[in-house]
This record gives C-alpha cells, structure tokens and sequence, in this order.
C-alpha cells in the first residue's frame, strides 16, 4: 500500500499557518514540502521551524512495563500508527477534518510521517441508460413493411421511459431517410421529424427541452449540394439554444457535438457524418475538441465505422476506412470510452486498447429485418457502481428483448465510470518526528456528502510501514431552494379542469424528489398530499377536486439527494371555484385536451370541449391503431366534458408504449397522443 512521496495533486491551501501539529515537547521538527512541489507559502514560516506554543505540546517516553527504557539489540521497523482521530467510519460534520495518529519506533529513532488520502469511489449516482436509434431509413419511407409507425413507437417508448429508465441521451446513426432529396419531395423527412419530435416532448419527457439528442447524417441522408434536407431538418436551427447542444464545425450541423451530463458523470457526443475518406479537417476538430473537454467521457455517433466485408475467421472484424481514420486520430484520448454506428446488416463490435486504454466500437441496424427493422433499439445501461455498459436490443412494436445464442444482442463492456482516479494522493509529510509523538495534519478541500479514505506512512530511514487505512463520512447538512411559483395567491381554479402547479427548487447536491400538498383551509393547513416522491420537473397537473374554498395554498417540499428537506408555500390564498353546469361556458371550437397525467401508469384523464350537441365516439387506440378501450360512443350535450381511462385492456394493465386517443365528432376528427409507462 506504500505510495512514495509526490504525484500529481496539488497542494490545498491552509486554513492558517498552522499546518500539522507534532506533539512531542520543544524539540524541533519540519513539516516538508510535497516531492516535486513548490514550498507552498503558508508552508514557509513553519520550515526549519521550532514547534513552540502554536501546537499542543506532549512529550511521551516509550519504555517497557517497569518503566525503565527499552533498548533492543538490532534495528527494528516502526511500529505501525494508531488512529486518534476521525475514528474509523466516523460521520464528520465539521471541516476540515485533523487527521490525527500516533506513532511509535521500537529504537526511538526519529520518524518520516506521511499522509495519504483519496475520495472512496463509489457511484455518484443511479445507473443510466442511453439509446441508439439505428437506420431508420425503411420506417420513414414506408419501405420493405416499415411505416412511419414504427419510427413514432420507438421515439414514443423512448419518450414514455425516460424517467423509469434514466436515459439520459439518444443517439441516431444515420440513415434517417431512404431518399434524401426524394426529387423534391419531403415525405420522409416530415416523417422523420414527427418521429424524433417526440423526444422532444417536455409532457411526455418530464424534461423542458425534452432528452438530449443527436442526428448523425448516413449516405442516404446526404444530398446533392451538402445535405440541404438533413441541415432543414437536423440543422443548427433546431438545436441552437439547447443546453445539451455545444456547437457545430463550419456552416452547417454535418458535424456537431453535444454535451450531457448523468450521475455526477459529465460526457461530450461527437457526432461525425459519413465520409467515405475522413476528411483531416474534421478529425483535427474533433481532436481539439476532446483535449478541451478532457475531463469528459467521450462519444463518437457516426455512420459507417465498422465493416463486416467477406466471411473472415479471425476476429475481431475490421473497421471501414473512415472508422480506421477516426480511431487512429483520436485513439490517444484517454477520455474516448464508445463508439456507435451502424450502416451494415446487423450487429458487430470490437474493442482496440492503445497505451492501456480501450475504445469499444459497436454497430447495431437492423433494417433488413421485416417490417423495416421491426422497431429494434440499441440500449446501453451505463452502471458506474459495476464499470460496466450492458448492451441490450429491444423492439417497443414487438415488446421483448433481443436474446442470441452468440450473444451479439445483448452483451457486457468494461468501461472506467468511476468519478476520479481512484489513487491515494499524499496530504502532507512531517520529518523529524521523535517516537511517541502524537501528530495531526488538516485534509482541505473535501466535499461535503462523500466518503474519504486515508492511511499514514512511517519511516525511520532504513525501512517502511504502511497503516490500515481508515475511512469517514462527511455530512451534507445545506437545505436545499424551493418557491412556489404558481398558484401565488389570487388565481381561481375551476373544479373539473386542469391547473399547472408550478415550483422551482435546487440543490447542490441534485433534488431527490418533490411533495406537493395542498390546504384548503389556510396557510396552516391541515394539508392533504397531491403527489409525493415525485421528479423534480417543476410543474403538476392538477385535476381540480372539490370542495370550494376562499382560502386555498400550496405547499412544495423539496429534498437533495441527502434528504435535507426545504418548504415552501403560496404567497397569497387561491379560489377553488365550481363550475356553473355541465355545459357551462361557451363551447367554442371542437377541442379533444391534452391528456392528463402523461405518461400515465394508472388512470388518464380526458377533456372534450363540443361546440354543438351530438353524437360523439371517444376511443383509446394502440400504435398499431387498434381500439382498446371505449370512453364514450352515443349523444353528448354541448359544453365540456371529462372522460376517464382506467389504464387497463381487458382484466389486466395496458402494456407500456404509445398510445392515441380518438375523438370522432361535429363531424372532426381530433387526436392526442399519450404514454403509458410501467
């Protein structure tokens, strides 16, 4: 366990002059620099220093049971050090914390003492997952039994599980369409936009701007004259704004990276178009953009990077040439973790190390499967506590998962996902310690909410002796910011209608979850609980419940991530009104509402708004477009009206995936589209 003096961490600055304390009476003793390091200034007046009244002062004589000095008769390692202080596994509150020992050498030799100390790695969050959308090319040109369906039911799925699955990103390789330019025509494109639209959904997603994405542009995307449909479609204009989106090269979205970040993990997304021979220009911009983003896991999204060419019996299979180029000109960034493509029919991988470090290129298409691809996905559960990718293949239109004899469905890759180097660094050395000396060093610079682990190094000049290391906890005691935003006092909310309750709420440490409460009868309460544990999406839909009341608030409690807990609630009281008759108001337009909560996992609401009186047919239909529940079929009274769906075909739930709901009447046709999540 012996790590010699130095390395790479700096040295954190002191609190005050007072370093490290060596109790041991008046005699002298140095506190050295860091190997390699500059004498840091907070250092330089306790150098070559006598340790006088600044520190606790402690003389100890090591003797034998009858008092009298034990003398051994040949040179001995030191003893290995005692823990004083934190005790072991203790839970810190207080920073930064004196690591304290005491250490003792069987010929009273005088003693080297250092530190050493290292954030325990653990998972800084849950696992997450990220999506690969492979060609798509067949469902958007309704080609070979594809149908834009398939395209909207993997979106939709993807959509629908973005909070169950944590996904994170999603990453299409091209070949969006079949016919890039298609003589003018933008059927497939229109399709393809549908489709991808739908990650964009802040309802379904939970998320204001919707999942992270990236288009990369395949052959069958690229267009005479630089892909204009894919840059209309896919260009800068889309994503310009977004958080995600970091930028572009040139003047167009051909090539473009994203940044996302997921359980304390931060990541950039390179996405490269296909280029049968790699322009240098590119990689020497994707080279500059991985030394910036260092500190990031990298992602390459492109085309065509792998090549099965003919039947070969070595393994692994080879790169196509651009995939050659890509990874020869950024193998040398230890931050490159994955690369995915796909192009050719169907699954491969390989993994190439360079200098110790390993880039796992993985191509997935299944297009030439029926229906165009059956709706096959690409899931890549990253598990930081596991250092693992599992890679699995899922049909949302089939519902099932993937299983291959050969395992090139679903299958494991070791990849680093830990949150740091994982290696002891040293904290400090102290030289010229008498035996039976008690000494304390400060360890700066630790966050809050983590476990640390620390050891101490002895010696007497001929030889070493490592301690056990020990560890503790650091506490996160900062509550974390919520406000109600909406209602705030004043509104008046109509029993039977939808109302968006709305909070903002932050936290260092991430929010864990969120209650929402209301009072009927003041801001005192007593409350009854809308919601609870829900997401931090900063917004509820409330279908307003009865009775009526003058004095209605709202109550949001916010937790971080170590359950600190903050409330807020309505500045001012609100109305709970009733509504004056079933037809109440005027009707207006036929209108179908968006349906409410989305995605579901029990019962849906839905509201229809008739201009006239008639008949009227309210249906559930699956993605498919088959009828699985009927919500009303027969004459309705104009004015508005609330539906229910109780989630369920037949005796059991409705399966997860997309749904539509039908409103057929005043001789319209109106749609929406929902989730269903399980």
């Amino acid at each position: 366990m012996g790590v010699p003096v130095g390395g790479s961490s700096t040295v954190p600055a002191a609190p005050d002059p007072v370093v490290g304390s060596v109790l041991l009476g008046s005699q002298p003793c140095e506190v050295a620099p860091l190997s390699g390091f500059p004498d840091p200034a907070w250092a330089a007046p306790m150098r070559s220093a006598r340790l006088g009244s600044a520190l606790l002062l402690v003389a100890s004589v090591w003797s034998s049971a009858e008092g009298t000095p034990r003398r051994p008769t040949e040179h001995s390692l030191p003893f290995g050090p005692n823990v004083v202080a934190p005790v072991p596994l203790d839970t810190l509150t207080s920073m930064p914390p004196d690591l304290t020992v005491t250490v003792e050498d069987p010929d009273a030799d005088s003693l080297i003492i250092t530190f050493y100390g290292r954030p325990i790695t653990t998972p800084v969050g849950p696992d997450f997952t990220l999506v690969e959308i492979p060609d798509t090319q067949y469902y958007s040109s309704s080609l070979n039994g594809g149908s834009p369906a398939i395209f909207e039911a993997e979106t939709g799925w993807i959509a629908a599980q973005r909070a169950i699955r944590n996904i994170a990103y999603v990453g299409h390789v091209g070949d969006i369409v079949e016919n890039g330019e298609n003589g003018g025509n933008p059927s497939e494109w229109l399709a393809a936009d549908a489709a991808m639209r739908l990650l964009e959904d802040p309802d379904v997603t939970g998320l204001p701007e919707g999942i992270p994405f990236g288009v990369s542009a395949g052959n069958h995307d690229l267009g005479l004259g630089g892909n204009p449909s894919y840059n209309q479609y896919f260009g800068v204009g889309r994503f310009a704004g977004r958080s995600y989106y970091g930028g572009h090269r040139g003047g167009d979205n051909n090539n473009w990276f994203d940044r996302f970040s997921a359980s304390g993990l931060d990541f950039i997304v390179l996405g490269l178009q296909l280029e049968y021979t790699q322009d240098p220009g590119v990689l020497h911009w994707a080279d500059s953009l991985l030394t910036a983003y260092s500190n990031r896991r990298a992602i390459i999204v492109s085309h065509y990077l792998l090549d099965p060419g003919p039947p070969q019996t070595t393994s692994p299979r080879g790169f196509s040439r651009q995939g050659q180029a890509i990874y020869d000109g950024l193998k040398n960034h230890t931050n490159l973790i994955l690369m995915i493509c796909g192009h050719y029919v169907d699954e491969m991988r390989r993994s190439d190390t360079y200098n110790g470090h390993t880039i796992h290129t993985v191509m997935a298409n299944y297009q030439n499967r029926t229906h165009g691809g059956d709706g096959w996905l690409r899931i890549m559960e990253f598990s930081p506590a596991r250092n693992q990718i599992r890679m699995r293949t899922y049909s949302p239109t089939l519902e099932h998962f993937e299983v291959d004899a050969d395992s090139s469905s679903q299958f494991t890759l070791d990849c680093d996902l830990s949150g740091g180097d994982g290696g002891f660094h040293p904290i400090g050395t102290f030289r010229g310690v008498p035996s039976g000396s008690t000494i304390s060093i400060p360890w700066a610079g630790l966050q809050r909410g983590r476990m640390y682990e620390w050891y101490v190094e002895i010696s007497d000049g001929s030889g070493t002796v490592d301690g056990p290391p020990w560890q503790f906890h650091t506490t996160e005691n900062i509550a974390p910011l919520v406000e109600v935003t909406a209602p705030n006092g004043g509104e008046a909310l109509t029993m039977g209608q939808r109302a968006v309750l709305e909070w903002s709420a932050s936290d260092p440490s991430g929010i864990r979850s969120v209650d929402v409460l209301l009072s009927r009868n003041g801001s005192g309460g007593p409350w009854s609980t809308l919601i609870s544990e829900t997401p931090n999406t900063g917004s509820f839909n409330w279908w307003v419940t009865g009775p009526t009341t003058n004095n209605a608030y709202v109550r949001i409690v916010a937790r971080d991530t170590f359950y600190n807990e903050a409330l807020d609630v309505s500045d001012g009281p609100f109305q709970v009104i009733a509504t004056t008759g079933v037809g109440d108001g005027p009707a207006g337009l036929l209108a179908l509402d968006p349906v409410a909560p989305n995605p579901t996992r029990g019962p849906s609401h839905f509201g229809v708004v008739l201009p006239v009186a008639g008949r009227i047919a309210l249906d559930i239909l699956d993605v498919s477009g088959r009828r699985v529940a009927a919500l009303a079929s027969g004459y309705e009274a104009a004015g508005r009206r609330e539906f229910a769906w109780d989630g369920r075909i037949g005796r059991g739930p409705a399966p997860a995936g997309l749904y539509f709901a039908r409103l057929e009447a005043a001789g319209r046709v109106l749609t929406r589209r929902f989730a269903v999540a399980r």
